[in-house]
């Protein structure tokens, strides 16, 4: 049987998310994931620790355990740059990160309130959202592949 364990980086202080980390890795889970939000308001803390931050303290504290985001919204980064993080923790891992990605949310979502406060854009339509989400993992997969280096026609 496969078991996971979701932390919430904004519920706790980051020693009590370490130990959780270390224990999960001991008594055998699979994965921990974490949230990609930017404020704790919505989980009833004042503040977040950021996702891949975290994720990579995660993999430098553990050996075998994989980490996760759950789910890391295609909006909330450019989309090189979420690529490179991506990268830079599967290699600081040892191939122990698990992308989960999703199409964010709406302009109208109690969810939105972190991206308006930043400035950051949202699509209106759902379909918009997918797109974008396509078009995106299209673009981080020519990123790792072998022949990145060709101009990407996205």
């Amino acid at each position: 049987m496969i078991i996971d364990l979701q932390l919430n980086q904004g519920s706790a202080p980051w020693s009590l998310l370490h130990e959780s980390v270390l224990a999960a890795e001991s008594t055998g889970y699979s994965t921990v994931w974490n949230l990609d939000h930017f404020s704790g308001a919505n989980f009833g803390s004042d503040s977040m620790l950021e996702c891949f931050t975290s994720l990579t303290a995660w993999a430098t504290a553990t050996s075998s355990i994989k980490v996760g985001t759950l789910v890391t919204n295609v909006m909330n980064r450019e989309p090189g740059l979420l690529a490179n993080i991506v990268s830079s923790i599967q290699h600081i891992s040892n191939n122990r990160l698990m992308l989960g990605i999703g199409a964010g949310t709406s302009p109208n979502s109690p969810w939105n309130g972190e991206q308006m406060a930043l400035g950051m854009p949202l699509l209106p339509s759902m379909a918009q959202r997918h797109e974008r989400l396509i078009e995106i993992v299209e673009l981080m997969k020519h990123v790792w592949s072998p022949d990145r280096h060709e101009k990407f026609e996205g």
